[in-house]
């Protein structure tokens, strides 16, 4: 697993994913419904203000998966903060329960 802590690191990852599973520009422009030119300012880590639903479309179109961590559990006197809440998971099960999406 790879910790991305600059925009330019996701290019960088995709472009290694993309090339290891031989794939063209264009073929992932295509199987991810982008621009060609997305593509190649994503993967150069020019293109920062790319929607999270392409970037998210171009890293499934590679095989990639991208996951969300708490960088650390909340305390107790944090969790009263954000309703009562011990993890952001429990947080996120929550609201889709409150949606029908369990």
């Amino acid at each position: 697993m790879t910790t991305i802590k600059v925009a330019r690191q996701v290019g960088a990852c995709i472009r290694a994913r993309r090339l290891a599973v031989g794939m063209t520009q264009e073929e992932l422009a295509r199987n991810s419904d982008v621009s060609v030119r997305t593509i190649i300012s994503v993967e150069l880590g020019d293109n920062t203000n790319v929607g999270f639903g392409k970037l998210l479309a171009i890293c499934n179109a590679v095989g990639l998966r991208m996951m969300l961590e708490d960088d650390e559990p909340m305390s107790r006197e944090n969790s009263r903060e954000h309703g009562g809440y011990e993890s952001v998971d429990e947080m996120i099960d929550a609201y889709l329960s409150s949606l029908g999406r369990d």
